[in-house]
């Protein structure tokens, strides 16, 4: 029996990467990370971008909405047409400046480019600091948009410390007065009074928003505070972010008799141009909240007749523009 002899392989040995082999694929590894990086960033830029932009859009938009509300329904008194009819013997602790909130037979006050010297002076509620220099401040006098009592009914609680314009038998005289003044006869329904809650306002743009030196230009508004027994202003309130600066002229028509069509506008006009003015156009700068990566804003900017310089920084900026139509019992006989 013939007996074969086991033969032994040598085991198959693994070969590695050599040197080169290995700098290669961490050379690829360290691209494709690379670009994979880049791709990020770009994205998180361009997320940035459009956050802005939509951001700066929307703030823009809805300060142009409230100023054309506001500037519409200036000088609007319920069913009582003329604000000089107005009477009140309420004592205010602090006024904003000469009858800001009692004259009512002034619908509407304007400064140009104001200066602080200028704002603080005209309006004393108004803080040394606090106002853009070279932008316009607007102060509105008005009631509420809908009634807070008709013919005695309430249709929304009457509050005591709100002060509010009482009309008797439809209006043509008025009294300002505390919602804790209404006499029980007042408010009995068939009394023939009607109350609308009295909103004057003084709208401006501040240099910050939260707090000074944020460099959050915001628009601002200052109203009567309610918190007391007492009538005074209450503390600036901020409405929206981003207003960098607002400029505001008016419609003047000149025509004899008028034709009720502006004839030409004028950012500097005379308190009695400013009563008869028909119509107003509004010009917003719009700036986003934060600086863009990457951005640099060299543009310069034109708001009607007023020039606004390049602040060659990267935050994104738009105008907003806008004309309304003013309520004016000067010109239009009902």
């Amino acid at each position: 029996m013939t007996v074969r002899a086991r033969q032994h392989h040598p085991a198959t040995r693994q070969a590695g990467l050599s040197l080169v082999e290995l700098l290669v694929a961490l050379a690829i590894g360290v691209l494709i990370s690379l670009g994979i990086v880049n791709l990020f960033l770009q994205s998180r830029v361009s997320a940035q971008q459009d956050e802005e932009t939509a951001r700066l859009q929307e703030n823009g938009r809805w300060a142009l909405r409230y100023l054309s509300r506001e500037l519409a329904m200036a000088g609007f008194y319920g069913n009582n047409i003329d604000g000089s009819a107005i009477a009140t013997s309420l004592t205010f602790t602090s006024d904003c400046g000469t009858d800001w909130a009692m004259d009512s037979g002034v619908n509407l006050e304007h400064l140009d480019n104001a200066s602080d010297a200028a704002a603080t002076a005209t309006f004393d509620c108004m803080v040394t600091g606090e106002i853009v220099p070279g932008t316009d401040v607007l102060a509105f006098r008005r009631v509420k948009d809908s009634p807070a009592m008709l013919d005695g009914t309430a249709i929304v609680p009457v509050e005591n410390n709100k002060v509010y314009l009482r009309l008797q038998s439809l209006g043509g005289s008025g009294q300002l007065l505390k919602g804790g003044d209404l006499s029980l006869a007042d408010k009995a329904a068939g009394s023939g009074v009607d109350t609308w809650e009295y909103l004057p306002k003084l709208v401006f743009v501040r240099s910050y928003s939260q707090s000074p030196g944020d460099g959050i230009s915001s628009l601002c508004v200052k109203r009567l505070s309610t918190d007391s027994s007492t009538v005074s202003v209450e503390s600036t309130e901020c409405l929206v972010e981003g207003v960098e600066n607002l400029q505001v002229e008016f419609g003047l028509d000149e025509d004899i008799p008028p034709d009720y069509a502006a004839d030409y506008y004028t950012a500097t006009p005379t308190a009695a141009q400013l009563e008869s003015a028909i119509s107003a156009r509004i010009y917003i700068l719009s700036r986003s909240v934060n600086e863009v990566q990457g951005y640099l804003n060299d543009k310069s900017y034109q708001l009607g007749q007023t020039s606004v310089a390049a602040n060659n920084d990267g935050y994104y900026r738009r105008i907003l523009h806008s004309t309304v139509m003013l309520r004016n019992s000067s010109l239009y006989e009902f």
